[in-house]
């Protein structure tokens, strides 16, 4: 390669000069968000949906309410898994201190 401006090609999936880098189409997908998802079923009402204004529209006349605020309000997978394991650490020390222990 000589001296130069290269860039990325993902179609070629190697670095290329520049001016023969080629970029992938953006496709529809990519600007939409879309109602289809994959079949889902309804806690309240037991039937299967796989639009999400239904399953919504269902929710609502369940007379349920649609809550997804769990990371806003201070969920952490993380700190639960720590402090699970620092319950089962504890749990297993305490076994231990009573077997040694009589």
């Amino acid at each position: 390669m000589s001296r130069g401006v290269y860039k990325w090609c993902p179609v070629q999936r190697r670095v290329v000069e520049a001016h023969l880098a080629l970029e992938l189409p953006a496709t529809v997908s990519h600007q939409l968000i879309m109602d289809e998802m994959p079949p889902t079923k309804h806690p309240a009402t037991g039937e299967v949906y796989t639009s999400k204004a239904k399953f919504r529209a269902a929710t609502k006349a369940a007379g349920c309410e649609e809550v997804g605020t769990a990371y806003e309000n201070g969920y952490s997978p993380d700190k639960r898994r720590e402090e699970s394991f620092r319950r089962r650490l504890e749990n297993v020390k305490r076994e231990i201190r009573e077997r040694l222990n009589g």
